[in-house]
């Protein structure tokens, strides 16, 4: 046990020794390089080197692709342009947001959190919000209940109550008279 044991010490000390965001492409790397803690090092090394480069050279703040843009690194100006337009679109749906921006839902998930919510997109965030929170009243009686949600907005509604009334629950999306009269004026 104590052999074992102080063999992977090392191992412990270099995983210790990384950051969160790092993690991942560390124990990746260490792998890659059959533990070995030496060559592990100086492969990550090289890649945080590698990375730094290729990023500085670049005009517009996109990102490269290469393992450390899977690990939290900031959402460059195009991806936060792609970030807000996709959860407009899907809401919280964070692996279509992630294929809209180009990147990983650990990204997508890490801007939403430290920026999005909180940081420098919080108007945003909240007038998004607004907008995904559904009422728990229907939008013609103000009685609860079972209720039909508008896709395109926060109203919903009883089925009886939507004008004409509705026989059955409709399958995939719906939207009330509301939204569709939007839908028609654009």
């Amino acid at each position: 046990y104590r052999e074992a044991r102080d063999r992977d010490k090392p191992v412990d000390r270099y995983i210790a020794s990384l950051r969160t965001y790092e993690k991942d492409r560390g124990m990746a790397t260490l792998h890659r390089c059959g533990y070995d803690v030496s060559s592990a090092k100086r492969a990550f090394d090289r890649s945080n080197e590698d990375h730094e480069a290729s990023s500085s050279s670049l005009a517009d703040d996109d990102a490269t692709t290469n393992d450390r843009d899977l690990e939290g690194r900031p959402l460059s100006q195009t991806e936060r342009a792609s970030f807000d337009d996709a959860i407009r679109i899907h809401r919280k749906q964070w692996t279509h947001i992630a294929n809209d921006v180009g990147t990983s839902r650990a990204r997508c998930l890490v801007h939403y959190y430290s920026r999005f919510k909180a940081g420098e997109g919080r108007g945003a965030y909240s007038k998004q919000k607004k907008s995904w929170e559904q009422s728990d009243e229907c939008e013609v009686c103000h009685d609860g209940g079972d209720l039909l949600c508008c896709d395109g907005c926060v109203n919903a509604y009883h089925v009886g109550c939507i004008d004409p009334p509705l026989r059955e629950i409709p399958v995939g999306q719906w939207f009330c008279v509301e939204c569709m009269k939007k839908k028609k004026k654009k």
